[in-house]
């Protein structure tokens, strides 16, 4: 879990959660019957926690990156102001994380978001690394003899993919965690979704995506995310697609299979902008995600196009820190 955003290309796995492709009728429907669509409340609100401006303060630095608008079929294009995420704190690599720790706890208890992102991290970092020198010793003539490497809490080992650096591995991976998290107690170690709740309830745009994709109640999720998208965060958007498409898919509002195409067709125009000039890996996930939105495309009617094309269109013209790099 990487909550610090440096403006690269992510390779982004496309949802598959799209039950009402199959549930739609292919074709055009005449306008009896059409159902009015509008974007949640929510999406149009002010963003909670960390205000966002459009450059957020002087926090955040605005980077060439792509084409600076997006353009949708109906040939109107929307300007777009890419930034990277700067932050006031990163973990030191030369003091021990628990020292680090407890200074960090106390800054995130009063309220600093880059404090709490910091301490994800660190609970991440070391969550799998050993207790003691002797499970240590273990580990690395276990590496020795197999080639693989365990870890506390794994259930299989994990085979080294080259044989030839095995001591590099076994420095990397089991003696430099060991030696920087052995400060921290067991129960630390175990406290990643305790300051990740807190960073997004303080604001942080990463953590709310991350706290949101992972949530199981849908209420929160949507909150989360949605949140995450008004923070900055486009990929949120592809996240929103798929939450409304399985509640389309189980039987709530048939709204939702508006709404969840206006996220997607919202995220691949974005998505499409952020990649130009990329190379050929990068544009094939976007070319994924443009044969993905024409198989749902074909599944809607004309007037829900219409709908979702207005929709996608103000989600980025009303959110003034539209968009983190993707």
């Amino acid at each position: 879990m990487n909550l610090h955003k440096k403006g690269s290309v992510v390779a982004v796995a496309i949802p598959i959660a799209f039950g009402f492709i199959a549930a739609a009728r292919v074709g055009t429907q005449s306008n009896d019957g059409e159902i009015d669509v509008a974007l949640p409340p929510a999406f149009l609100s002010a963003p909670e926690g960390r205000d966002v401006s459009a450059v957020d303060g002087e926090r955040d630095v605005a980077i060439r990156h792509g084409k600076d608008s997006v353009t949708f079929s109906d040939g109107e294009s929307l300007p777009v102001l890419w930034r990277m995420k700067s932050r006031d704190l990163v973990v030191d690599s030369e003091k021990p994380l628990g020292q680090q720790y407890e200074e960090l706890v106390a800054l995130a208890n009063a309220g600093n978001a880059d404090a709490a992102v910091s301490l994800v991290e660190i609970t991440e970092y070391c969550k799998s690394s050993f207790a003691s020198q002797e499970e240590v010793d273990d580990a690395v003539s276990f590496a020795y003899q197999t080639h693989m490497l365990k870890f506390p809490g794994m259930a299989q080992p994990s085979a080294i993919s080259e044989p030839e650096k095995v001591e590099e591995y076994i420095d990397h991976l089991v003696r430099e965690p060991y030696q920087r998290c052995v400060s921290l107690t067991p129960e630390q170690k175990q406290e990643t979704d305790h300051w990740l709740r807190m960073a997004a309830d303080l604001g942080d745009s990463l953590a709310m995506l991350e706290y949101g994709r992972l949530n199981e109640d849908k209420e929160l999720r949507e909150k989360y995310l949605t949140e995450s998208w008004k923070g900055g965060e486009a990929d949120a958007l592809r996240l929103l697609s798929e939450h409304y498409g399985l509640a389309y898919e189980s039987g709530e509002s048939p709204s939702n299979k508006v709404l969840a195409y206006t996220m997607f067709l919202a995220y691949e125009s974005l998505l499409d902008a952020a990649l130009e000039g990329h190379g050929p890996v990068a544009r094939g996930w976007l070319h994924q995600n443009q044969d993905r939105l024409a198989e749902m495309t074909l599944r809607m009617h004309s007037y829900e196009i219409s709908q979702a094309t207005g929709m996608a269109k103000e989600l980025i013209r009303s959110n003034p820190a539209c968009c983190y790099s993707m």
